[in-house]
C-alpha cells in the first residue's frame, strides 16, 4: 500500500495515518518512504511532535512548513496575513483556524504548482500542538486532488484531532521473519496488476536511471528540469510494478521481453 501511495500521490488515500503502539516501526517506515521520495525526486517535509512545544500554537505547522515560506507571497492577503502571524513573521492577533487551515491549504498547493509532488510526514502525533493538529487535519482531509503524500505516525491513544476521518494503516510488531528483510522490503508492496506499457520519454528516462545517473544528470542529458525527471520516475515505477531505482534494470528488461511477444 505504501509504495502505491508513493507512486501516486494524487489518488483518493493521498492521507494516511500509520496507527500503532510505541516501538513497532512507524518511525523507521517514514524514514523508508523519505528515502524513496528522495529517489524519486520529491520534496519531502518533515516534523516530529514535541511535548516541550506542545502548548506553542501552530509550532508543529512551523516545524512542517516554514520551508515553505518563500512562496507565502503568492497568497491572498487575508491567508497572507494569517501565515505570516502563525509562523511568527509579523506581529498581530492570533488567526482564526479557519483561515489559517485555508492558508496552509493554499500554501502546500503553490509550493505543488512550482515544485511538483510533495510529501508531508508528521511523527509522534501526540506531541503535535492541538492548533497545528487541526490545521493539519483539515489540510490531510482535502488533498485528494493534488499530488501530496501526507503520513502521520500515531499510537492508538493519541488524541484523534490530527487523524480524524483519515484512512489508517495498522502498524504490527516485528516477527523474528522480518528481520532478514529491510523494512522497504517487508511494506513496499509492489502492484499485481503487471506493467503498463511506457512513453518514449519514459522510457529514456528509466533507462537513464537504470544505468546509475542521478535526476539532474538525466534532466542535463534531456533538457528537462530535475524535478520533471522526478515527476516521470515516480509515474514509471508503479507501471513497472517496483518501488526503487535499483529494481529498474531488471524491469526494463522484462518490460522489453514483453513487448517483443
Amino acid at each position: 500500500m505504501l509504495s502505491s501511495l508513493l507512486a501516486r500521490p494524487g489518488d483518493t488515500l493521498s492521507s494516511l495515518v500509520l496507527r500503532g503502539e510505541p516501538g513497532v516501526g512507524k518511525s523507521a517506515l517514514l524514514d523508508a518512504v523519505a528515502a524513496e521520495a528522495h529517489e524519486c525526486g520529491m520534496r519531502v517535509l518533515r516534523a516530529c511532535g514535541v511535548e516541550a512545544e506542545a502548548e506553542l500554537p501552530f509550532s508543529g505547522v512551523h516545524q512542517l512548513l516554514y520551508p515553505l515560506r518563500e512562496y507565502i507571497d503568492r497568497l491572498p492577503g487575508a491567508q497572507r496575513d494569517a501565515l505570516n502571524r502563525a509562523f511568527g513573521l509579523t506581529e498581530g492577533p492570533e488567526p482564526s483556524r479557519f483561515v489559517i487551515s485555508a492558508a496552509v491549504l493554499a500554501l502546500v498547493e503553490a509550493a505543488v504548482a512550482a515544485e511538483g509532488p510533495l510529501v508531508l510526514l508528521v511523527d509522534d502525533v501526540f506531541g503535535i500542538d492541538r492548533c497545528s493538529a487541526e490545521v493539519l487535519g483539515f489540510v490531510a482531509r482535502r488533498l485528494s486532488d493534488q499530488p501530496v503524500l501526507f503520513l502521520a505516525a500515531a499510537t492508538g491513544t493519541d488524541p484523534a484531532t490530527l487523524t480524524a476521518g483519515l484512512p489508517e494503516l495498522r502498524v504490527h510488531p516485528r516477527s523474528p521473519r522480518d528481520d532478514a528483510n529491510p523494512v522497504r522490503e517487508r511494506w513496499y508492496q509492489v502492484p499485481e496488476s503487471g506493467p503498463e506499457e511506457l512513453t518514449a520519454q519514459e522510457l529514456r528516462i528509466a533507462g537513464l536511471a537504470a544505468q546509475g545517473l542521478t535526476n539532474k544528470q538525466i534532466g542535463e542529458e534531456l533538457f528537462l528540469s530535475h524535478r520533471t525527471v522526478g515527476t516521470h520516475l515516480y509515474k514509471i515505477f508503479p507501471k513497472l510494478g517496483i518501488g526503487s531505482r535499483a529494481a529498474l534494470r531488471d524491469a526494463l528488461d522484462a518490460h522489453a521481453r514483453l513487448a517483443t511477444r
